[in-house]
Formats: C-alpha cells, sequence, structure tokens
C-alpha cells in the first residue's frame, strides 16, 4: 500500500459519503457513518472529526474501509500522490516543555 496523504476528519467524511456513508451518530468529535447495503446489511466506520488526523488512525480507517469498498477505488481517493497540504498546526509559538514524571526514581 502507498503512503497516505494528511487528511482531515471533513474530507474523510467527503470521501466516504461518496461511497454512499452517511452521518449516523456522534460522541464527541468522533463520528459513525454508516450505510445498508442491498439485503439489509449495515455497515460502519468511526471517524474522528479532526483538522488533523494521524497516519495510523488515517491506516485504520483505510483498513475499515477495505472490508467495504474495493482497494482500488479506494486507493483513488487516499494516496499520497496529491499534493499534500503544509502542517495545519501553528508551530510559530513557543510551547512549554511537557513535564514527565518517573516514579521508579
Amino acid at each position: 500500500m502507498s503512503e497516505l496523504r494528511v487528511l482531515s476528519g471533513r474530507e474523510v467524511l467527503k470521501i466516504q459519503g461518496e461511497f454512499g456513508f452517511q452521518n449516523f451518530a456522534q460522541w464527541g468529535s468522533h463520528i459513525k457513518l454508516r450505510r445498508i447495503v442491498p439485503g439489509g446489511r449495515t455497515q460502519t466506520i468511526t471517524v474522528p472529526n479532526h483538522d488533523e488526523i494521524d497516519r495510523g488512525t488515517l491506516h485504520g480507517i483505510y483498513r475499515q474501509a477495505s472490508r467495504f469498498i474495493p482497494e482500488s477505488e479506494l486507493r483513488k481517493t487516499s494516496s499520497s500522490r496529491r499534493k499534500q497540504k503544509g502542517p495545519t498546526r501553528d508551530y510559530s509559538s513557543p510551547r512549554q516543555p511537557r513535564r514527565f514524571v518517573c516514579s521508579r526514581f
């Protein structure tokens, strides 16, 4: 599988909408998409509605979707061949360093 490009939650929702998935439920920032296929079976995918979804999470969504949609069709929409956007996070402001507490020492 080629490397997945960075997508936002809205982009993933739009892509899955092209395959017939509709917004079914939401809990916090996670949205459940569902479609009903002929025969009455339901297919459900959960997508976090974040500005930028981590690649590991995208890979999990891709695996979920590939159970229902042929991989050849998914690759057209999720491969890294398209131009990637720059980071959406603001790195110009300094962040406070994280403090790690270790109880062993």
